[in-house]
């Protein structure tokens, strides 16, 4: 039987591991069947919006909505987020 050399892996140099950032996880709120969108993200910035107008007394139209959220969110973005909040709200 041949045994074969197996070419040996160049060493890399040692690097150090950034230890793992971890933050602790924000409960959210579930109510009706919804949950909550998580912060940061686009759905909660909707209903973010939508808490300030509802605080402000202002109606709560689709022109108004996407007059205060960015471009880049889709509109059926906004109508699922819209109806979701009403029902968490409900």
């Amino acid at each position: 039987m041949s045994t074969k050399k197996t070419k040996s892996a160049a060493k890399k140099p040692a690097t150090k591991k950034a230890a793992k950032v971890t933050t602790p996880a924000v409960p959210r709120v579930n109510k009706n069947g919804i949950t909550q969108p998580g912060e940061g993200t686009a759905c909660r910035a909707i209903w973010d919006l939508l808490d300030k107008l509802k605080a402000d007394g202002k109606e709560i139209t689709f022109e108004v909505l996407r007059a205060g959220i960015d471009a880049k969110v889709a509109d059926a973005t906004l109508r699922t987020q819209r109806q979701r909040w009403n029902t968490f709200h409900g």
